[in-house]
Formats: C-alpha cells, structure tokens, sequence
C-alpha cells in the first residue's frame, strides 16, 4: 500500500475523531506514517511479519487485520513494545509449547522513543479495515 492511500485512511479517521485538519497537520500525518514505516520494517517485520499474512493465534502475531494487535488499547500496545512481554506472559506461552525464543518479545526503551514506537503504531492501524480501527479506538478511549 502507498503512501498516498496509507495517508488517507489515517485522515479519515483524525477527521472524523477531531474534526477538519489544517494542511501542516495533513503533512505531519503523513511523515509521522512514513516514520513509522520506515520503523515498522527495521525493527518490526521479521518477527511480525508484513501486510498480508499469517493468523490471530500465531506468535509473534501478525500486526496486520489478521492479528490482535487491534484488539489492545493504543498505552497497552505502547507498554508492550516499550517493556517486552513480562515473565508471566513468556511462561504463559512456553507452556502451551510455544518455543522460548518464540515468546519473547524484546523490550524496545532505549531503542525508539515514545513517539517512533506510536508511529510504528499508526503505521500498522493502517493495515486494519475501519470496523477494527473503530474498534481499538475505542477500546483506546475507555483504557488509556
């Protein structure tokens, strides 16, 4: 998917939640996807993998329309790429037979910033069809 169509999900969805955008927060928009992106596929994609692909009970999970990742609230996604999986999570999946390095996810502080991480994030929503971004909006709106 382009640039171009990525942007204008994700201003369909800021102006229908915040009303019209000026033309700076139009580009704003844009290079914060572009960003995220460019993040996305150097720190992300191996494990995630990409657009298309995979299944919600795979691990790692896909990011895309076919995982969970929207079924978490924008801080708890945040928390999880900023802290990794907590020990309780990893044994969880170990004893389900998930392989250890399967069911680890790093923590990425240090990495990126609050703000590249929350890009990644917007990147991958644009993956999601409208019901799943409504729907992950609001649970963002009822937990963080």
């Amino acid at each position: 998917m382009n640039v171009r169509v990525v942007s204008a999900l994700v201003l369909a969805l800021l102006v229908a939640a915040c009303g019209p955008l000026g033309d700076n927060d139009e580009d704003e928009v844009a290079r914060d996807i572009e960003l995220g992106e460019e993040l996305y596929f150097q720190h992300c994609e191996t494990c995630h993998g990409g657009e298309t692909g995979g299944h919600i009970e795979d691990v790692p999970p896909p990011h895309n329309e076919h995982g969970h990742t929207w079924h978490h609230g924008d801080c708890q996604n945040l928390e999880m790429v900023m802290d990794g999986t907590s020990e309780v999570h990893e044994q969880m999946l170990i004893d389900q037979g998930i392989p250890e390095e399967d069911a680890v996810m790093p923590a990425f502080e240090g990495t990126l910033s609050e703000d590249e991480a929350m890009a990644i994030l917007n990147f991958i929503k644009t993956w999601w069809t409208e019901e799943q971004r409504e729907h992950q909006e609001r649970i963002t709106d009822d937990l963080c």
